[in-house]
């Protein structure tokens, strides 16, 4: 899986915790943005540091 899929399943995960559809193009969209920015750091921390600020930006918890 590379790091832009992860970041799309992080994605998706808070949106679907907030019950918030969101349409694939939009995902991959984050998903793309999220991945050239992480590049070179630690890739598990940050999927999931992304992913709770995510969530949390939305109102739930992921």
């Amino acid at each position: 899986m590379t790091l832009e899929d992860r970041f799309c399943s992080a994605v998706r995960r808070a949106y679907d915790a907030a019950g918030v559809r969101l349409q694939d193009h939009h995902a991959r969209s984050l998903a793309s943005v999220y991945a050239r920015w992480a590049q070179g750091a630690d890739e598990d921390r940050v999927v999931a540091r992304v992913e709770r600020a995510l969530a949390a930006s939305l109102g739930v918890r992921a």
